[in-house]
Formats: C-alpha cells, structure tokens, sequence
C-alpha cells in the first residue's frame, strides 16, 4: 500500500534553502584554493606524469566542482518537490497525508454509499416533486416542470464521480512526485556518500608532500597502469604504507621485515587491503611470514593489535567478496533439467571452485594465525614491577617464534621475555590454529575479550561493504570499494593477488556482474546475487544469539576458525565467507529454496509437480516462499526455526516427488545438499552430518 505523508513544506525547503546555501559558501571558501591547487601542477611532461596529473585533476574536480553542485542539486529536487505539493493545491503548510486505501475509501463513500443513499430516497422524491409540480402549474407564467428523479439521481452520480474521480488523480499525483522525489534523494545519497570518500582522499592525499608524490613517479613507483592505488590513500599513516609497498624490491625477507615495521595506528582499511594482498600471496613462505613477525612484534602491544586486526578484517572483507562472487556461478534454476545439469556438470569438471574452495581456506587459516597473535599478545607492554614499587616498570615482550605450517594450519611458540638490557624468557606457550570447512560450535562465550572485540570489527566492515555495494550504481568511483573489489577479482580471475596493485584496474563496478541494480528499498530479490549474500552475511556474522548462530550453522554445515593458546582452547568462531562449500549451500536456498534441491535429486517433471503441489498445500505463504525461492527477506531475517519448520513440512508434500522418501524426506535433504556442494568444491568428506548419502 503507498502512504504518503508530509509533515511540513516550509521545514522541506529550509532544508533546501541550507543545501544550496551551503553550496554558495564551499564555492567562495574554496575559490582561492582551487586556483592555487591548479597552479601548482602546471608544467609537468611524461605519460606517468599525465596520468597522475589526470587523477589529481579528478580529485579537483569532485572537491571544488562536484560536490557542491550536489548541495546545489538537493536543494532543487527539494524545492522542486514542494512546488509539486503546491500545484496539487497544497499551498498552506498543513500535513498532507493520502494512502491508497484511504482514496479507496473516499471513492467507495462518494459512487456507492452517498449515491445509494441518494437512491433511496426516491419515492418522497417524487412525491415532493409531483407537488411542486403541481404548484407551480397554478402560476400565471410558463414554467419548465420536465424535471423527474432519474435526471436528479444521474447528475448526482455523475458529479459524485467526478469527485471521486478528481481525489483518485491528485493522490496519483502527489505518489508519483513523492516517488520521484524518492529516488532522486536516493540517487544524491548515494552520490553525496560516495563524494565523501573522496574529499577524505583527496584531504590526505594534500597532506602527502609534493615531493614524496613525484618521487613516487620519478622512481617507477607509481606507472600509468597502477595510478588507481592513489584511490587508497585515506588517512594520515596511508603514504607510508603505500611506500612500502609500491617499493617492494628483489628481496622479499626485506620486503616483509619493513612492511612489519609499519605503524598502522592511522593506516586506513582501505591501504591495509592491498597489505593484506602482498602477505596473502607469500603465506605459504614461512620465512617471508617470520620475516614480517619479527619486526611487528617489536611494536608496541597495542600497535601490532592494531596492525593485525586490520590484517584480519581484510581477510574477512575479501573473502566474504571472493566466496560471494563464488556463488554467481551456479546454473540457474528453471524448469529445463538437461541444461540445468549440464551446467552443473561443466562447472565441477572445470575445478574453478576447488581451486576457489583451496583459495579460501587458505585465507581462513592466514587469519586465525592473525587472531592468534592477537589473543596472545605479540608485541610489546610495560609491566609494573611489583605492590613495593608500582612506579616502577619493566618491559614485556611476546614474539611468534617457530613458525610452522602443517596441512594448512599454523602452529607456533609464544614467547614472553623480560627484561631490559638483559631479556630472560618468563614463559613459553604453544599456539596452534586453524580454520576448517566442517562445522563448528560457535563459542563466543568462551572467547577472550580481543577476539570478540574483533569480531564486533569485522561486522562493521561487512556493513560497510554492504552500504558500498549500495553506491556501486552511481556514477562515482567507490574508493573503499575498489581496493577491495580489485584484490577479490584478481583472486577469482588470475589466482595471484599482486595484480590487483600491478594492473590498477577499478573493479568497484565490474565485480558485481552484469544486471545489478541497486536496490535499497526492494528486498533482496531486487538486487545482485553477489549483493544479498553479502548482505545476508552482514546480518549472520552480527547475529549475537549463539544459539541462533549454532541453527544456522546446522543448517548449511558451515565451518570455522579454532585457537588453542598452550593447553587451552581459546575460541571457536563459525565464520560462513571462508567456507565456500556453506556459501554455496546458504545462496542457492535464498535464491531457490528447495528447487534447485528437486532439480538435481530428481528431474524438471518432478519439479513441476513440486511446484503445482506446493500452492495447494496447507503450509503458509510465507512457508511457501522460502522452499520455492520467492522470499524477499534474508535468511537471517526469516530464522532457522521457521526454515527447518518449513523443511519438516516437506515430508507432507513428497508424494508429489517420489513415494518412497516418505518421512525421511528432510534427513536426506541434508545428506545430499551437503554432498552436492561439497562435490562441486572438492571436498573429500561425502558428508556434513552423520549417515551416508544415498
């Protein structure tokens, strides 16, 4: 039902007003800034040199040009809004409501219940008009008396019509400008949201000294091919980072010791993303890996805690887009069985998702090796001495020492020395972690209070991803987005991470695929397959009832991470975007429910008696859009009680696809889902769940 209320015109155009204001004023404080800016880079020669001009120009323009033509533009759309109001006659600042049951009933009011009313009353209608008639006969004058009832009751109709008529029309009106004013905030929201990410970048990119950036160009640092990195410089310690990175040489253990010695306290996620790419591609290099420890845990405590958490949040930030672009290369599901399958065939012969599955699960163990340090403490502290003397303090320090690799695990030593000139070893602990594609417990209650702190981390990152995604269908390069983005597609398509820095490509609208729409208000089903599980694993990771996190878990066997810090299991997390074979699983059944299920266990003719014997069952509409795909809401949003409800109720309508499932319909639902997903990704086990697959 559309509802329209407004609450005042003059509070609208205020607004309005202060937008294009605002504009007026950012145009004359930064006059002087923009000629001095122009200035400053005039004169200079060479392809690189053009190329970075060009992005710093970019960046010019949307800081001095673009954005206040935005302010300026939403006072118009404002303005423009309630000049509509006043054109539907709304002049005063009244509230204005109208709904379309409301005018419904307005209309119903005026062509039934008041004509029939007027219909009633016929009979004294004649009567008093055969009177009249009849008096004004007597009159000495010609009179027309050829009026009757029906020429009254027409006419009544009629203009009661009309009425009714002319409130439908202006209702109309006002839902189509309110819709229009509608989209046009959404499309500058997201338009001023994206412009925000890049005045932040081109703030500190005018606080990187002139001679470190044409340094960077003069050395080779920054090539026509890579000059989008610059998109990454979003905060104060970024330049440096960005060094580093863009300077790597043929000694990698230097590489990685200097990239260790990064202060990342002001380092921004984004610049932290193409990091987190360089240590990824030499993860299976335990010396490059004990190289970059060595120097970090020389850090303070609280800075290496800093640095790996922003390490494990761009694990968590690309895997979650690897594993969702994962998913969009499952074969649609319709009514056509051979094509269906043959896809399905295709893609699993191709070994693109074992290949995926083996990316991820790297991925998952790099991660829980950040955690694990985090958990343990790498880096440096000050410890008082003791109650005698509580001024006084000596240093602690925690180093990883002996890292080793086994089956894609790490396992090491946390060691913690004291002392000042002289170090002695206080304590020794073996650390062991690890992520597997089995499924957890998830056991946040037992957990040390930094991994839940971290954990509330990674759900920010992930819902700003998903308000990301949201800006991709503007026309504005998404900054954030596109360090990302660029590192997930380079994974996906070229199996090496460095190109995401070497080719400079922006994939921030690419990655999404083709037919994304944007679609803040419509539901899940009105946007990307890649955005609605990404955004359905925002809400997973965010869910703070273990015991609902535990129901998902069962539902698509969904793995997870595992530290044990000496004799003691720290935590056990269950993370869905490093388990490719659960990612699978939780996408089809958003975007199929049980159909893709049928289609493969059975035939097209089996799924289209599901699909006429489903709308005849006794299940609610809700059930019924959940098994068939047709939910607008996100798994987490619909509950795993409700869908291992609707699951149970299935076993009532088997008899449409094979007599012989009776009762056990459900249990071997389970049992083949897991082994179909599994099967594509190359996982060995034949099975999530106890039993064997029949």
């Amino acid at each position: 039902m559309v509802m329209i209320t407004v609450h005042s015109k003059s509070d609208l155009n205020a607004i309005g007003y202060a937008a294009k204001n605002a504009a007026t004023m950012y145009r004359e404080a930064t006059a002087e800034a923009d000629r001095s800016f122009q200035m400053r880079i005039e004169g200079s020669e060479g392809a690189a040199i053009s190329t970075f001009l060009e992005k710093i120009n970019t960046l010019s323009t949307n800081v001095f040009s673009v954005y206040p033509d935005l302010l300026d533009r939403l006072g118009e759309t404002i303005h423009n809004y309630t000049k509509s109001l006043e054109y539907e006659g709304f002049t005063g600042d009244q509230e204005i409501k109208s709904s379309d049951q409301g005018i419904a009933d307005i209309k119903d009011w005026l062509t039934r219940q008041r004509y029939n009313s007027i219909e009633s009353k016929e009979n004294n209608l004649d009567d008093v008009i055969k009177k009249a008639q009849g008096a004004l006969a007597l009159s000495p004058q010609e009179v027309d008396i050829r009026l009757d009832t029906g020429s009254i009751q027409l006419e009544a109709y009629e203009e009661l019509s009309r009425l009714a008529k002319a409130r439908q029309t202006k209702h109309d009106n006002i839902t189509q400008d309110m819709q229009t004013f509608r989209d046009q905030l959404e499309r500058l929201e997201g338009e001023l949201t994206t412009l925000s990410s890049h005045l932040t970048n081109a703030y500190y990119v005018s606080q990187v000294p002139v001679a470190t950036l044409y340094k960077w160009v003069a050395r080779g640092y920054l090539t026509v091919d890579n000059m989008e990195v610059i998109d990454s410089i979003r905060d104060k310690g970024d330049d440096e980072m960005l060094e580093v990175i863009l300077s790597e040489g043929e000694s990698k253990e230097t590489f990685y010791a200097t990239l260790g010695e990064v202060d990342a306290s002001f380092v921004s996620q984004n610049m932290m993303n193409l990091a987190y790419a360089r240590i990824l591609e030499n993860s299976d290099h335990i010396g490059h890996l004990q190289e970059f420890f060595r120097k970090l845990q020389e850090q303070d405590q609280e800075k290496a805690q800093i640095y790996l958490e922003k390490l494990a949040v761009s694990g968590t930030l690309a895997a979650s887009l690897v594993s969702g672009m994962g998913t969009q290369r499952l074969p649609k599901v319709t009514g056509d069985y051979d094509r269906y399958m043959k896809e399905w065939r295709e893609l699993q012969a191709s070994g693109q998702l074992v290949a995926l599955r083996e990316k991820l699960l790297h991925m998952g163990n790099l991660n829980t090796l950040f955690e694990s340090a985090i958990i343990a403490g790498v880096g440096k502290s000050l410890s008082p001495v003791g109650s005698d003397n509580p001024d006084r303090e000596i240093p602690i320090t925690t180093r990883l020492e002996n890292l080793r690799q086994v089956g894609g695990s790490y396992s090491w030593d946390a060691v913690t020395y004291t002392g000042e000139k002289y170090e002695r070893e206080v304590r020794k602990e073996a650390v062991t972690n690890g992520y597997t594609d089995s499924r957890v417990e998830s056991d946040v209650n037992q957990a040390a209070e930094k991994y839940r702190e971290l954990e509330q981390k990674k759900q920010k990152a992930l819902q700003d991803l998903v308000k990301d995604l949201l800006l991709v269908g503007t026309d504005l390069v998404i900054p954030g987005f596109s360090s990302v983005g660029s590192f997930a597609r380079s994974i996906l398509e070229k199996g090496k991470v460095s190109s995401a820095i070497s080719d400079g490509n922006d994939w921030s609208k690419t990655t999404l695929g083709e037919g994304y729409t944007k679609g803040a208000k419509g539901g899940v089903k009105s946007t990307s397959k890649l955005f609605s599980y990404i955004e359905s694993v925002a809400a997973l990771s965010s869910e703070k009832d273990e015991q609902k996190r535990n129901a998902q878990g069962e539902l698509f066997g969904i793995g997870g991470s595992s530290i044990t810090v000496g004799d003691k299991n720290t935590s056990s997390q269950s993370h869905i975007v490093f388990d490719l074979s659960a990612s699978l699983q939780y996408s089809d059944f958003q975007e199929n429910g049980v159909r893709g299920y049928i289609l493969r266990q059975y035939d097209g003719k089996a799924l289209e008696r599901f699909d006429d014997g489903i709308k005849r069952s006794a299940m609610s509409q809700d059930m019924r859009d959940i098994l068939t795909g047709n939910s607008d809401k996100p798994i987490t949003e619909v509950g795993p009680d409700l869908i291992r409800d609707a699951l149970n109720k299935m076993n009532k309508i088997t008899y449409v696809l094979n007599r012989k499932d009776g009762l056990s319909w459900v249990t071997r639902y389970y049992d083949n889902n897991y082994r179909d997903f599994d099967g594509l990704t190359g996982n060995a086990k034949t099975s999530h769940m106890e039993g064997s697959a029949e």
